[in-house]
């Protein structure tokens, strides 16, 4: 509880944050959590506070920039994922860890959003909303990592092959966002109806449990994307 109640001083945008703490291990689970807030820093440790200040320069830090880069963290997860599942490896705890850098930005591009706003005021909501739904995206893919690496499965042929799918759906996600095409949006929406369709022919289709986890992850980071295309142009 006391992390989430320290971050959530970070996400508003404070410059100074104190922290009770009562024991050695909540200083050391505090210092954790604050190697995820870009610009934060512990300045003071007392037996029953510890002190954080933001040494970075928030302010010189363009909203759009952090977004693109967890646009681009998210693009480098899945295609790493689609590497590794052609390969037939099934330890993927490696790309756990990538998903740690897209809370890190996430939590600093909510941050400058509380504090400051954007430049337009009125698209503030909808970009908030963005850096929430690219947060989901990156848990979704942690989920999707996590399961194949705690079942050591590896993915038959017709499963990588509508992953493949879903990473060229990524990709020309990202393509569009960073040219702005409102054209590629409506590919988008197209491209969105036919996966989703093969997901769930696969589902029907499928007997196991584990193989129709797989496909919901499939679902639910189709979902995401396409989702926020739709706002991501709202604020174009």
């Amino acid at each position: 509880l006391f992390r989430k109640i320290t971050a959530s001083y970070y996400l508003k945008g404070y410059d100074e944050i104190d922290v009770k703490i009562d024991s050695i291990q909540k200083s050391r689970d505090i210092e954790k959590r604050v190697d995820l807030m870009i610009g934060m820093e512990v300045i003071e440790q007392k037996k029953d506070m510890l002190k954080l200040k933001d040494m970075g320069k928030a302010e010189e830090e363009n909203i759009d920039s952090v977004i693109k880069r967890i646009l681009h963290l998210l693009h480098s997860i899945s295609g790493e994922v689609l590497k590794a599942v052609e390969k037939g490896e099934h330890d993927l705890t490696y790309l756990s860890d990538s998903e740690k850098h897209v809370n890190r930005f996430s939590d600093y591009a909510l941050r400058l959003l509380y504090s400051r706003g954007y430049v337009d005021q009125k698209k503030t909501a909808p970009l908030y909303t963005v850096v929430f739904l690219l947060e989901l995206l990156g848990d979704t893919y942690k989920h999707f990592v996590n399961h194949i690496t705690e079942n050591k499965l590896t993915l038959r042929k017709e499963l990588i092959l509508l992953y493949k799918e879903i990473d060229d759906y990524h990709k020309e996600f990202y393509n569009h966002f960073m040219n702005h095409s409102y054209e590629g949006a409506i590919s988008l929406a197209k491209r969105r109806d036919e996966i989703i369709a093969k997901i769930n022919d696969m589902k029907n289709r499928s007997k196991d449990t584990k193989e129709v986890e797989i496909l919901n992850y499939f679902e639910k980071i189709t979902e995401y994307i396409i989702n926020i295309m739709g706002l991501l142009l709202v604020v174009n």
